[in-house]
């Protein structure tokens, strides 16, 4: 028995200290900035406005900021932007997107989605990288030793292809342009052209016809796949 005697206890809880930090890039997607969508100046994907906004509805972005540059550094943009910790995606052709993969080996970008490009405008039903030569002829009616020019953002596709003729025994002196290739043809300078054929027009006025078709163009939305589904880490540090 303790009588009136009273017992007093004194408890002491140590709680450790909780030190939360984020990463920058979780700390920039707390932010809710908004993303940047990199599309080409591209009058044919420009007045497809609606199908801009129909792609990014498929991949659940509501809130973008819109920058064109030059098809062929759609890659470039992206894959700097996304290196910055910026929330960033592409919406380009194939072909400059494959062009722009073969130039820059090293480089990690997806293919995130790819839309079937469909145009009744053109030709093909979407615009196609060809290889044009004389009308009425065929690759096999001419010399083995060619001279075909080429539009300047399709190096690397078009080398690609003209080195499995090469294998082929035919012999090609290459010339590239950044416009007005089709005009090599008229005025004797090339025997050949490469180029993107959209309405198929300026190729028959030139006197030219499609031998083969090298890249059929569809297009893409790039970025990198775990951005989509990336959620913000916290790590904790006790």
């Amino acid at each position: 028995m303790y009588g009136d005697c009273s017992l007093m206890v004194e408890l002491r809880v140590v709680v450790p200290r909780i030190r939360v930090r984020f990463s920058a890039v979780a700390l920039s997607k707390l932010k809710m900035e908004k993303w940047i969508i990199i599309v080409p100046k591209n009058k044919g994907l420009n007045s497809k406005r609606d199908l801009i906004d129909g792609i990014l509805n498929d991949e659940g972005i509501k809130e973008y900021k819109l920058m064109q540059v030059r098809g062929e550094d759609v890659g470039f943009f992206v894959s700097n932007l996304l290196t910055l910790g910026k929330k960033a995606l592409g919406i380009t052709g194939e072909d400059l997107f494959r062009e722009w993969q073969l130039e820059h080996p090293l480089e990690q970008l997806d293919v995130i989605r790819r839309y079937e490009w469909k145009d009744n405008d053109t030709l093909f039903g979407k615009p196609i990288l060809c290889l044009l030569g004389p009308k009425g002829k065929t690759l096999e009616n001419l010399p083995k030793n060619l001279k075909v020019a080429i539009a300047n953002k399709y190096q690397k596709l078009s080398d690609h292809y003209l080195n499995l003729l090469e294998n082929k025994g035919y012999t090609f002196k290459k010339i590239y342009l950044s416009g007005s290739v089709e005009d090599t043809f008229v005025y004797g300078i090339a025997d050949l052209v490469v180029d993107i054929v959209y309405s198929g027009k300026s190729a028959k006025e030139a006197g030219l016809e499609c031998y083969d078709k090298i890249f059929e163009c569809d297009l893409v939305v790039i970025g990198r796949r775990e951005q989509l589904k990336e959620t913000p880490k916290i790590t904790i540090k006790r």
